[in-house]
């Protein structure tokens, strides 16, 4: 059985995100999703990081970035307001343009699962 990068898993999660909020309708239902995705995100990065230093460059900084957007999507559920949501969107374009030249795992999602992201500028 092949063993899971979660910390690949975590940032597939957090792409997936930015791929909801990019092409879909901004509704409560679509909001809960996201939540759900920054909250495995989190999770599956925090994991990857107890489990020994990566390969790739992750660190503490990009578990505290996971939680903090994933804490602010609850948040803005919990009082029903959509305001952060194109803040949270901006936020993880600029994250991952940021990483994926030097991130092994962001680089391979970005060229394959993920293609659609090189169309943003």
């Amino acid at each position: 059985m092949a063993v899971i990068n979660t910390g690949k898993l975590a940032h597939d999660h957090a792409l997936h995100v930015l791929e909801l909020l990019t092409h879909e309708y901004w509704t409560n239902e679509l909001m809960t999703k996201v939540k759900n995705e920054l909250e495995a995100s989190y999770v599956h990065l925090k994991e990857h990081l107890c489990a020994g230093k990566c390969a790739c460059g992750d660190q503490k900084s990009d578990i505290d970035f996971y939680q903090t957007m994933y804490e602010d999507m609850r948040e803005a559920l919990s009082s029903q307001s959509m305001s952060v949501v194109p803040v949270l969107q901006e936020q993880l374009l600029e994250y991952f343009q940021n990483r994926e030249k030097s991130h092994r795992c962001i680089q391979s999602l970005l060229n394959t699962k993920h293609r659609w992201i090189q169309d943003i500028d």
